[in-house]
């Protein structure tokens, strides 16, 4: 007689990239501290050959599927994560469902309304919201930082005002105009790093981090990094209550600006005003804490048990 594979009663799969753009192992740790859980790294070629992965894992006898694997890569099987039960995808670039700019613009939710998941786990209020929309069970978690490139350096914040990160993409046009307008108006260091040290030592040199989400509809993780190493963050206002939904208060523990005449007036405020510079450089530490992927991967165990 052909025995059964033993079902994993009440435990999680989660399904995750090996070489991810940003690790998020911190999350995935948090994650085991609450529900008793499987990570497994899938290879490309093991994406590829998704329905084949699925079956040699087991993954239909699992509680609850976690999926952690890049939209460009699943977006074509559908089909096999249609057939999982209790499925949970976590996507942080789902923002791209309404911008123009954007190929993947009104795939996302097709997507979810084919596969039928539990609840899709995105990084924006105003993402979450539209997603609901379209009658998909979207739920809210907000991007993170990995305690392995952020952190508090004792060392000079010599650049007054400055910028890490990309801009040669045609998602980030917006982002890339206004930041050659604060290069010529706020004299903004626009920079590149490559490896999480160098990242982290540059961010605690930076006094006043210029941040340019335009068009993204919510925050990227970088704010919070920005905020963790001590930059008093300037971010472009998003709306849509996205502020109010991350704690994000202008002036108290940010700067939030609508142009760049605004934030080119704040910046001078607040510079001019040291012990005012120093409280709310306080504030923005203590607050960008609960942004810790630690604290993002409790926040996921709590969307996974509800």
């Amino acid at each position: 007689m052909k025995k059964t594979a033993p079902e994993h009663h009440n435990r999680l799969l989660i399904l995750s990239i090996e070489q991810r753009s940003i690790a998020i192992t911190e999350a995935f740790d948090a994650i085991k501290t609450q529900i008793d859980a499987d990570i497994v790294y899938l290879t490309k070629r093991q994406i590829r050959f998704l329905p084949w992965t699925l079956a040699k894992l087991g993954a239909k006898r699992y509680h609850q599927v976690l999926v952690d694997l890049p939209f460009k890569r699943i977006h074509k099987k559908r089909r096999a994560l249609k057939k999982i039960k209790r499925l949970y995808v976590y996507e942080e670039d789902a923002c791209q469902e309404t911008m123009p700019a954007s190929k993947w613009r009104g795939k996302f939710s097709n997507f979810y309304q084919h596969i039928a998941p539990e609840k899709v786990l995105v990084t924006g209020s105003a993402t979450a919201d539209n997603l609901k929309k379209e009658g998909i069970p979207a739920f809210f978690i907000p991007k993170g930082y990995s305690s392995h490139n952020t952190g508090l350096l004792n060392t000079k914040r010599d650049i007054d005002v400055g910028f890490i990160g990309r801009v040669n993409n045609d998602a980030y046009k917006n982002r890339a105009e206004i930041l050659r307008d604060a290069q010529s108006e706020l004299e903004c260091e626009i920079m590149r790093t490559s490896t999480p040290e160098e990242y982290r030592r540059t961010l605690n040199r930076i006094r006043f981090f210029f941040s340019a989400d335009i068009g993204l509809n919510e925050y990227m993780a970088k704010n919070f990094e920005a905020m963790a190493c001590g930059c008093i963050l300037v971010a472009y206002r998003q709306g849509n209550n996205e502020e109010a939904s991350l704690g994000l208060k202008d002036m108290e523990n940010c700067i939030l600006y609508n142009n760049l005449e605004e934030a080119k007036q704040k910046i001078t405020e607040i510079r001019s005003n040291p012990e005012r510079e120093n409280k709310l450089r306080d504030e923005s530490i203590n607050f960008s804490r609960k942004f810790s992927h630690w604290n993002m991967g409790l926040t996921i165990s709590e969307a996974l048990k509800s």
